[in-house]
């Protein structure tokens, strides 16, 4: 009997690290969708806004990964803690992702606007120092 529910646990933990996986891959997309309106909206160059892209890409990645080992680790302390159901279990999981995703989209907002207005502010000073030159 316990090798049976030990196999069981199994098959549906797999069961929902593939459904993370999917539904990770499906906000990536969506995410990268988004990215790319945005940039095509703001710059003009291309360059630019390909190499924007590819950091963009490994950037999500690497979060993606992040979010797989959190999730794996969180579930093995909540099985091993407290004897929950898998519903819970997947309820708790969805949460956690949900918050963490909007999480990240809010601060990748803000980082991008920064980064925007520096470089304007870069462009000024030199246009500024050119005129003194001019001058003197």
């Amino acid at each position: 009997m316990m090798m049976m529910m030990m196999m069981m646990m199994m098959i549906v933990m797999m069961m929902m690290v593939m459904m993370m996986m999917m539904m990770m891959m499906m906000m990536m997309m969506m995410m990268m969708m988004m990215m790319m309106m945005m940039m095509m909206m703001t710059t003009t160059t291309t360059t630019t806004t390909t190499t924007m892209t590819m950091m963009m890409m490994m950037l999500m990645l690497m979060l993606m990964m992040m979010m797989m080992m959190m999730m794996m680790m969180i579930m093995m302390m909540m099985m091993t803690k407290a004897k929950m159901t898998m519903t819970t279990m997947t309820t708790t999981t969805m949460m956690m992702m949900m918050m963490m995703m909007m999480r990240r989209r809010r601060r990748r907002r803000r980082r991008r606007r920064r980064r925007r207005r520096r470089r304007r502010r870069i462009k000024r000073m030199r246009r500024i120092k050119r005129r003194r030159r001019i001058v003197k």
